[in-house]
């Protein structure tokens, strides 16, 4: 190979790995700016709600953005294992967020409607959950059963929220697709109201923002409430 031809071929070889670190960074600050923009919402919400301290704050914005990392990386797997497309995973990553604040929106609709007041700790559990219930949607068997047992390892090293919040936060994501057997609400009693709105939330996205089998989703959704916040933002589609 003549000299020339070799720097030609190795000033190219710099081009692209330059374009290759700019789009490397590029895509980690994109991916820190969405992180801190879908947990900044959250955060502010929960403030109104309950005038979080500083330490509160940061505490949250941490396990949201250990919570983001998280789904990235395993859907990112998820697609070189050729388990889902691009498209998919973006869609169900959406999905997952959208359903993470509408819970916490349900959660404010039933209290205003119903007169109930949930604690600081179980509307940020509430959340915590939405943001992570379809984590293992791609994986074979129960994406539910399979979530649940994957967050709990995840938020016991990640965190440092206790056995009872962790509990809590397993147990919603375990029972958020599928209606619970009498057996299962008395096993589940003190974190049904909890189970019912994060079910709510799933099906309200379908019905707000994917608008996918409307009536359907409509007639499952578990409270008052929920259909009442609904029926506000309504219009453009039909609901019985």
């Amino acid at each position: 190979m003549m000299e020339g031809d070799y720097m030609r071929e190795k000033s190219i070889l710099g081009y692209i790995v330059a374009i290759l670190i700019i789009l490397l960074m590029f895509c980690y600050v994109f991916s820190q700016y969405r992180s801190q923009e879908v947990g900044q919402e959250i955060i502010e919400e929960l403030s109104s709600m309950y005038n979080l301290e500083e330490r509160e704050k940061d505490n949250l914005k941490h396990i949201l953005e250990k919570s983001y990392v998280l789904i990235e990386e395993y859907f990112d797997e998820a697609i070189i294992e050729d388990k889902v497309d691009l498209q998919t995973a973006q869609s169900r990553f959406e999905h997952m967020k959208r359903v993470s604040l509408l819970s916490l929106k349900l959660a404010q609709a039933l209290e205003s409607e119903e007169d109930i007041l949930l604690s600081k700790e179980e509307i940020e559990d509430l959340v915590i959950a939405g943001y992570l219930h379809d984590i293992c949607k791609f994986d074979k068997g129960s994406h539910s059963e399979n979530g649940a047992s994957y967050v709990k390892l995840f938020l016991e090293k990640e965190t440092d929220l206790d056995k009872e919040r962790i509990k809590r936060i397993t147990q919603l994501i375990y029972y958020h697709s599928a209606p619970l057997t009498h057996e299962e609400k008395e096993e589940v009693e003190s974190y049904l109201l909890l189970i019912k709105l994060l079910q709510d939330a799933d099906a309200a996205d379908k019905i707000i923002y994917q608008k996918k089998n409307v009536d359907k989703h409509y007639g499952e959704l578990n409270l008052s409430s929920s259909k009442a916040y609904i029926n506000q933002l309504s219009n453009g589609f039909s609901i019985r």
